[in-house]
């Protein structure tokens, strides 16, 4: 496996003519598509698979975090505090540093 590689998610048809779905490893969506029709599979769509939103591992943000997390960002908007340093003020004061980036 080459460390430049890319893990990409593609929808075709096999030789049989039955849709098929996957993934497939590959440098480029390019040399994805070569590789697969050297499979057999007719590629209808080639894409980069998206970086999951939320890392496992992570603490779960519950529905009290985010009444908090309002609040505190509206008794700010209230007091004439810049929305985005608001945010930098509330980011500080979280226990989900994961979820703060």
């Amino acid at each position: 496996m080459a460390a430049d590689s890319i893990v990409f998610v593609w929808r075709g048809t096999d030789r049989n003519g039955c849709s098929s779905t996957g993934e497939v490893l590959a440098s480029s969506a390019a040399l994805a598509r070569v590789q697969l029709r050297k499979q057999g599979i007719l590629t209808k769509s080639v894409k980069k698979k998206p970086k999951p939103l939320i890392t496992f591992g992570a603490k779960k943000i519950k529905p009290a975090d985010i009444a908090i997390f309002t609040r505190q960002l509206a008794t700010m908007m209230k007091a004439g505090v810049p929305l985005v340093q608001a945010f930098d003020i509330v980011a500080e004061g979280t226990d989900h540093e994961k979820c703060v980036s």
